[in-house]
């Protein structure tokens, strides 16, 4: 990401710095988005049979296809899936869609606090400490006495906002 040249939404950048976030340090020292893709895709974490856990993804995994792919997005839902299903399989659960069966409802934070699930590392809005906390709340969510009782497989591949 390039503040100077993409598009983004300033109250999202001022998010980020007020985390911790140094987007001009990230820029001189980060690493090139399309040799991320190549160690992506060299690392096994594409086209494999993983589970992906998300927490309102539909834009993380744009940003992720246009970098995989070095191309612009495809133009049309149906692709963006085919897109998703070839590069990632279909087991991706985007918990935020998934709270909706539960009637849970909100950010991040206040959900995992409504599930009873502290967060155990790092800050809001940091990839590692984010991504621990949306992996505790699915394991809640899986071992919820409703989930088993009425025996419902969560939804896999629908992404909170395109469907």
């Amino acid at each position: 990401f390039d503040i100077e040249k993409d598009r983004y939404d300033k109250e999202s950048i001022e998010l980020l710095r007020r985390q911790g976030i140094d987007l001009t340090r990230n820029k001189k020292k980060g690493i090139y988005s399309r040799d991320f893709g190549m160690m992506f895709l060299i690392s096994g974490l594409g086209f494999s049979e993983l589970t992906w856990v998300t927490f309102h993804s539909a834009y993380d995994f744009g940003f992720l296809l246009k970098i995989l792919t070095q191309n612009p997005l495809p133009p049309d839902l149906k692709s963006f899936m085919r897109h998703m299903t070839s590069y990632f399989g279909c087991r991706i659960f985007d918990i935020k869609y998934n709270f909706k069966i539960f009637n849970l409802h909100g950010g991040l934070e206040k959900v995992a606090k409504a599930l009873n699930v502290a967060r155990v590392a790092g800050l809001s809005h940091q990839a590692g400490s984010d991504s621990l906390l949306i992996l505790h709340c699915f394991m809640r969510i899986k071992n919820m006495k409703a989930f088993k009782q009425c025996n419902q497989n969560l939804p896999a591949l629908a992404l909170y906002g395109l469907v």
